[in-house]
């Protein structure tokens, strides 16, 4: 690379200098001269603005006439001698421009002597080697060129990509006019309007000492209308209509944009994507519609539930993330509880267990007492006491006892059963009641690996399907949805069995608050992953840095979770208690008592039969009568069932 900086014994583009050691360049042998203004304008730039924000300065040249190079080489000279402050200058010409350091460039000067001479650097201003939210000082070192129409194009071209910290610096009468332009104003919006900002002179300094040389022109855009596109997307991007049937946008990402016009003074020009319009395309169809019209500059900006991508990224500019969300898997709540399974419900395999063992002890020691003598019988079930085991099964239910025992080994034995009795009794009674009024029961599922084992189908958005690539057997098995079956899939994921759906935690307690309290959809306590949410704006465009400062401030300042909490309720995400007035109880929900007596009594009626079989049979071997019989035989196939509860001699 050639120097443009001809007095200086350096032959390198690349000048790391420490300014506080390097003292003056020497520009002896050259009659040209310069505006001295405009040195002591740079001066002052670096000194209020660079000092602080940089330690590195691009100075790029660019000049078509001879004479203009050499004033620029020597004012250079000079400044590389005067600036205070640690910078390492880079000095190229617009031929040798390229990347340094992998940074871009941010902090540049331009030394330019004509409109046709800027537009040579400009062609080489890329969003690979500059970035354009940085500063551009444009010096005009020939004063014989300079005209308002010139310093009006090279901010037209400026404006094109959105560069607005720039300023134009003219000599003229021994002064340094400051020129900026300002795109956004009570007048016109989005127009490139040149202005004299400011006037640097040698012996006052700025005559406008109140006035920023880089005013920041981003923090009002005085109503000026942009562009946004979105879709509908709950609990994130909505409309609702007003009693005056104007529309308005709702959900988080809807205030978001209501916050972000209140808080910049402009008004958003909505491009609403129906997915009515576009029921048969899938959500990426949807989102790269909207995106797309971003990219092409039909849109200023998108908005709606938008997930920063490194492909996104690579042809739009995100803003900040205003907001993470969690990625689950929804699955139903459970299936529906037969009229048995309420009843069976309150209590786990492991405490039916517990207590049908216990009542076979029971019955089985009872059965062993049964068989000796009157006296150890008197002893242990009480004096007179005929049916131990039908008085045991009345106290379990809540019953009397019709003779109590005497002894006092038989009375600590009842209170034992008692004790037991009321703890079983009433633990049953009360969960009993919160499953009868329980639709369907909870669902099992553990982990992700459970539900695969149990061969669960996956569904999902084919634009959420992309974040599950690092998981090739789980991608491989989910089947993607379009919008319109998104929708009506998820309405019929409460009842369904086998199925989840991949979703964020924001849908599954916006779906379950809609659906309270007749429907409850689950999810996998494991988080598939972490989402940011974005909004994309053009490559270049200047909206970005503006909003960012916004989003930033609404981030630390708890404004964004004001906005959250006002349309995401996240305890919709565990099963509410409905809270209702006292209601009757319906059929169903006693359909399993119904059905428990039915039984029984089917049950009684092959006893009762069996009793008249059995009774005609004793009456047979022993001529005894029906009515002189005690049917307290304990042999027989109907043993169990005549002399269960009797141990008389």
């Amino acid at each position: 690379m050639r120097s443009v900086l001809l007095l200086i014994p350096v032959v390198l583009a690349i000048y790391r200098l420490n300014i506080n050691d390097a003292g003056a360049v020497s520009t002896t042998g050259r009659d040209i001269e310069y505006e001295w203004s405009i040195k002591e304008a740079i001066l002052m730039i670096f000194r209020d603005y660079f000092c602080e924000s940089t330690v590195v300065v691009n100075f790029v040249t660019s000049f078509g006439e001879i004479e203009a190079k050499f004033v620029a080489d020597q004012l250079v000279g000079d400044l590389i001698g005067d600036i205070e402050g640690n910078f390492s200058i880079i000095i190229e010409t617009v031929e040798d421009i390229k990347e340094h350091w992998r940074r871009k460039k941010e902090f540049c000067v331009f030394f330019v002597d004509s409109h046709a001479s800027f537009e040579r650097i400009f062609a080489k201003v890329t969003d690979e080697l500059f970035r354009f939210t940085g500063y551009y000082v444009i010096i005009f070192i020939n004063p014989d060129s300079i005209h308002e129409s010139e310093i009006q194009k090279i901010f037209e071209n400026l404006w094109t990509k959105d560069i607005t910290n720039a300023v134009v610096l003219c000599p003229e009468n021994h002064d340094a006019h400051i020129h900026t332009y300002f795109p956004f104003t009570r007048s016109y919006c989005e127009q490139v309007h040149q202005v004299l900002w400011n006037i640097y002179r040698t012996s006052v300094g700025l005559l406008y000492s109140d006035r920023q040389i880089f005013p920041d022109k981003l923090t009002n855009f005085y109503g000026c209308e942009f562009t946004v596109v979105t879709y509908e997307n709950p609990p994130f991007m909505t409309e609702i209509v007003s009693v005056k049937n104007n529309i308005f946008p709702w959900g988080f990402d809807g205030i978001l944009i209501w916050g972000l016009e209140k808080s910049l003074n402009f008004t958003t020009k909505r491009i609403y994507l129906h997915k009515k319009s576009w029921k048969n395309h899938t959500n990426e169809y949807l989102t790269g519609k909207a995106l797309r019209m971003v990219v092409n500059g039909i849109a200023n900006f998108s908005i709606g539930f938008l997930v920063t991508t490194t492909n996104r990224n690579f042809f739009m500019t995100p803003s900040y993330s205003y907001y993470t969300t969690n990625l689950v898997w929804a699955i139903p709540s459970g299936e529906k509880l037969t009229a048995f399974q309420m009843f069976t419900k309150p209590f786990q395999n492991a405490i039916w267990g517990l207590v049908m063992t216990t009542m076979g002890i029971s019955v089985a020691v009872i059965r062993i007492v049964a068989r000796r003598s009157q006296k150890v019988k008197n002893f242990i079930f009480g004096y007179k006491v005929k049916y131990p085991i039908l008085n045991m099964f009345n106290i379990l239910f809540g019953g009397s006892m019709p003779r109590l025992p005497s002894r006092n080994f038989a009375r600590f034995l009842l209170a034992l059963f008692i004790l037991y009795a009321i703890v079983i009794r009433n633990a049953y009674q009360g969960a009993l009641y919160h499953f009868i009024r329980m639709e369907e029961q909870p669902q099992d599922v553990k982990d992700m690996k459970d539900m695969m084992n149990r061969n669960f189908k996956l569904y999902t958005l084919d634009a959420i399907k992309i974040y599950l690539q690092p998981f090739e057997f789980i991608y491989n098995h989910t089947i993607p949805l379009t919008v319109h079956e998104f929708e009506d899939f998820w309405k019929n994921l409460s009842t369904g069995n086998n199925i989840a759906v991949l979703t964020s935690e924001d849908h599954v307690a916006y779906w379950n608050k809609i659906g309270y309290p007749n429907s409850f959809v689950s999810f996998l306590p494991e988080k598939q992953t972490a989402v940011n949410l974005v909004m994309y704006f053009q490559k270049t465009s200047c909206l970005t840095d503006a909003i960012n400062k916004k989003i930033f401030e609404m981030n630390d300042n708890g404004l964004m979770d004001v906005f959250r909490i006002q349309t995401i309720d996240k305890s919709y995400l565990k099963r509410k208690t409905v809270i209702r007035e006292p209601q009757q109880l319906r059929l169903r929900q006693i359909e399993g008592g119904n059905m428990l007596l039915q039984l029984g009594l089917i049950i009684s009626g092959f006893v009762f039969v069996g009793e008249v079989i059995w009774g005609r049979i004793l009456e047979k071997e022993n001529g005894k009568c029906l009515g002189g019989s005690d049917f307290g035989g304990t042999g027989g196939v109907l043993g169990l069932g005549i002399g269960f509860f009797k141990f008389e001699d």
